[in-house]
């Protein structure tokens, strides 16, 4: 019995260690508007600079030019600069939206199993409805427990519901970039 209440202690310890951790997870630096390539949804976590500037090439493609003197091109030299040993990219492509012109965090919750990030639309400010390809990249601390994306959005009686559109694990090494 004894045996039993000290790993029950070291468990909770564990854990409260854990949310402590993760408390200050939120976004340090957002991207988001109507003006990427992706034109189907999509729900990405970058955990290193390989990853994260493939992703950007994806989403910049339309806008791509050819290599300059130096050999890179516009859309390679616009890649934002992400410390990838202490954080991640979560990014959301809604694919075509209408009246949609980007999505922002609306909430962050560390209390649960999980790292709960709620996003929601902002409207394009417009008397005009405008189809367009909205999208959201956030950059995040690394997490030390599994990240689940939450989509808020309201029905036409302005009710809100939300609905897990993603899960993704930590990353597994400390890869730097």
């Amino acid at each position: 019995m004894l045996a039993l209440r000290k790993v029950i202690a070291m468990l909770l310890a564990i854990l409260a260690q854990q949310a402590a951790e993760q408390k200050d997870f939120k976004p340090l630096g957002e991207i988001s508007g109507t003006d990427t390539a992706i034109e189907q949804r999509m729900v990405t976590m970058a955990t290193t600079k390989e990853e994260f500037a493939q992703l950007w090439r994806r989403h910049k493609e339309i806008f791509g030019a050819p290599p300059n003197l130096s050999g890179t091109t516009v859309v390679e030299e616009q890649i934002p600069t992400v410390d990838f040993s202490k954080n991640v990219v979560v990014a959301y492509f809604a694919g075509q939206t209408n009246g949609i012109g980007s999505y922002r965090v609306v909430e962050v919750d560390t209390k649960g199993k999980t790292l709960a990030v709620t996003i929601a639309p902002v409207p394009i400010q417009t008397e005009v409805s405008i189809t367009a390809k909205s999208f959201g990249m956030w950059v995040f601390p690394k997490p030390k427990r599994t990240v689940e994306l939450i989509l808020r959005e309201w029905d036409r009686q302005g009710r809100a519901s939300d609905r897990t559109i993603a899960k993704f694990d930590p990353p597994k090494t400390a890869k730097s970039g």
